[in-house]
């Protein structure tokens, strides 16, 4: 079978050769009508330009690169897939590096790891290393997902932690509970927003806080497996009715704790995560978590990532996405 070309693309999207060359280098000169017919017409016949050729004419390798702690995560593989959408979309490729929940690799490490996949630009999520990330910034794009960085020149997209946290502190509360538990990720200015806005919330409507019932753990399942059997360790008299997960992964091992010791969810504990992973409405019983779509933010993230490419002075976007609290079978009321 022929190999196509680019003259074929032209040819065939009834355009020039320069034409389907400024679309394939994310040039803001081709308007979004050509730029999806050259797309699809591409697709269509298979062609696949050449990313040596391109980064040597354009200085462009037509790559993005995700960074996250683990893909083992049910969302951050939602976020991937919808960064991998928009990537192809709009003609890029995306390469995924797991970090394997290493906080501790250092700047080189990230360097080393980028300059093997040379990208125009990186997504960084979840905080693991932000300053290294943020040394990054000086010489390519970069975009925090799920994470602020200090600069404010930079851009960053983040979930709504603070209102989050307060629905389902405020609706535990109105449950009946008055001991509730957390359990957050790996110490990390992400981990740690979330436990500041807990302790907010929990203020918000009056509820003491007791260190037995803060945890610093790791975003594994077996974790809150682990951390579960810990809480409930707990005397009775300070064993806490109501336990919220930073996330979902973490409240399925949980879950699964619950049923191994013979503990019923939600009569004698309720359970909650806060991230709304596709599998959490199909557990038994469904987790109450909140609702938001990590499919859109990682398309949300590339596609401004790829706009921060083509216009590099533009001013930084600070976006804010709002969750919605989605009650399922894990919580109930109070009845002992």
């Amino acid at each position: 079978m022929k190999k196509q070309t680019i003259n074929d693309v032209a040819r065939l999207s009834g355009v020039g050769k320069a034409t389907v060359s400024r679309v394939f280098s994310g040039s803001p000169l081709v308007s979004e009508a050509t730029r999806e017919r050259v797309l699809e017409t591409a697709r269509e016949i298979g062609y696949h330009p050449n990313p040596v050729a391109r980064a040597l004419t354009t200085a462009k390798t037509g790559n993005i690169t995700i960074v996250l702690p683990s893909l083992q995560s049910f969302v951050m593989s939602q976020i991937v897939r919808g960064a991998m959408f928009a990537a192809n979309k709009n003609g890029y490729s995306l390469f995924v590096l797991d970090s394997g929940e290493d906080s501790d690799k250092s700047g080189a490490d990230y360097s080393d790891l980028l300059h093997e996949h040379a990208s125009d630009g990186v997504i960084f999520c979840y905080e693991s290393a932000r300053q290294q990330m943020e040394s990054v910034s000086l010489r390519r794009p970069v975009l925090f997902l799920e994470s602020t960085p200090t600069k404010e020149s930079l851009d960053c997209i983040r979930t709504d932690n603070r209102t989050g946290m307060r629905l389902l502190v405020e609706y535990l509360f109105e449950l009946g509970h008055k001991r509730i538990a957390a359990v957050f990720g790996r110490r990390s200015p992400y981990s740690e927003n979330r436990y500041i806005h807990f302790i907010a919330a929990m203020e918000g409507v009056g509820l003491p806080v007791t260190e037995d019932h803060l945890l610093f753990s790791n975003w594994a399942i077996e974790d809150g497996y682990r951390d579960f059997r810990s809480l409930m360790g707990l005397p009775f008299s300070s064993r806490p009715s109501a336990i919220v997960f930073i996330s979902d992964f973490m409240a399925t091992g949980a879950l699964r704790a619950a049923a191994d010791m013979g503990i019923a969810v939600p009569d004698e504990v309720s359970i909650a995560g806060t991230d709304d992973a596709e599998t959490s409405a199909f557990l038994i019983p469904g987790l109450t978590t909140l609702g938001f779509d990590p499919h859109g933010l990682g398309e949300k993230a590339v596609e401004q990532l790829i706009r921060r490419i083509q216009y590099p002075d533009e001013e930084a976007l600070h976006l804010v996405v709002p969750v919605t609290l989605r009650k399922r079978g894990s919580t109930g009321p109070v009845k002992w």
